[in-house]
């Protein structure tokens, strides 16, 4: 198949377009001009320069294809949440235009687990109920969490299309953990205890899936996927203690001992992108207002529909990303 990736140039997008490459298909990455290419050195892909932004450019990279994996998406700014919406909700409107406009037969969304919104707490015991299934709707405030409003809003945009009898496709990734994550998401914490900091445990947790994992569902998607279905990749939920112990002994660091107190983090959301600057780390505002909850998710469906394999353990995720931050220097 002809198949063009967004986002080509980043964690989850250059994985893709290798797979798909070694799957026989043929692949057309979507990059900005100013995008490293790094990840996809060794790639046979057709590098085609584009911008989220600029619909002229986005009605080119789509030409004669049949399938768009849109894994494409600029952050914006965290601390205006209407400014990080309408970046990804410009930017998914105006490459499922194009799609819609070339022909194209099937668009698939990476969104992420962070639109189904937040946890709700049972009112018996305090403690945090996991999300069960894709179902659970978006239940937060923009100016709380603007990541996850963000890629609500986008949800929407693709729902909006399937309604008028596009073939979409929504997955949503839990925390990715794994090889190439050059941007520093949900791996940094592998790199920064490697390097020697010791962060303190907060209280909580949250789902971690293998990078290869990820891809695995995509690939799925491709051939098994339901038109207008939204399903969640996820691999094994576990505390934040959990993800930092399993850190420290990947990495051969001392275990965090520390435990700060949700209310502590809480009254540190605002001057958390401050501190973060201080001290090298990158915190956000969000990060501390959520802290205590339990984002914990089923993939089941996930498995049953898409026969998917169960997922790999959060160590070799986190294995696999110590190694890759070493060999390519993140560690010197």
């Amino acid at each position: 198949m002809n198949i063009l990736v967004t986002g080509a140039t980043g964690f989850v997008g250059s994985h893709l377009c290798r797979a798909l490459a070694e799957q026989g298909h043929r692949v057309r990455a979507l990059h900005r001009p100013t995008s490293s290419l790094a990840l996809l050195e060794g790639v046979p892909a057709e590098l085609v320069e584009g911008d989220l932004f600029e619909p002229d450019s986005l009605a080119l990279a789509a030409r004669d294809i049949e399938v768009v994996y849109h894994c494409g998406g600029r952050v914006g700014s965290w601390t205006d949440a209407e400014e990080m919406a309408a970046s990804h909700v410009e930017g998914t409107h105006n490459i499922l235009s194009a799609a819609r406009q070339c022909g194209v037969r099937r668009f698939i969304h990476t969104s992420s687990v962070a639109a189904l919104g937040v946890p709700e707490r049972a009112a018996e015991s305090n403690k945090t109920l996991p999300i069960m299934d894709e179902r659970h709707a978006w239940n937060y405030t923009a100016e709380e969490w603007p990541y996850g409003y963000a890629k609500h809003r986008a949800e929407e945009e693709v729902r909006s299309a399937t309604a008028e009898g596009f073939d979409t496709i929504i997955l949503n990734p839990a925390s990715i953990i794994g090889a190439g994550d050059k941007n520093l998401t949900s791996s940094a914490i592998v790199m920064h205890m490697a390097r020697g900091r010791r962060p303190p445990i907060p209280p909580g947790g949250l789902n971690v899936i293998h990078i290869n994992d990820v891809i695995a569902g995509h690939l799925a998607a491709l051939e098994q996927g339901v038109s207008g279905e939204r399903y969640i990749l996820g691999g094994e939920n576990i505390t934040h203690e959990q993800l930092l112990t399993t850190v420290a002994e990947v990495v051969g660091a001392p275990r965090p001992r520390w435990h700060i107190p949700g209310w502590a983090l809480r009254t540190l959301s605002s001057p958390a992108e401050l501190l973060g600057r201080i001290i090298g780390i990158p915190l956000r505002g969000h990060m501390f207002r959520l802290t205590g909850l339990h984002f914990y998710y089923d993939s089941r469906k996930a498995q049953r529909e898409l026969f998917v394999p169960a997922p790999r353990t959060h160590q070799s995720a986190i294995e696999d990303a110590y190694t890759w931050y070493r060999d390519n220097g993140f560690l010197d």
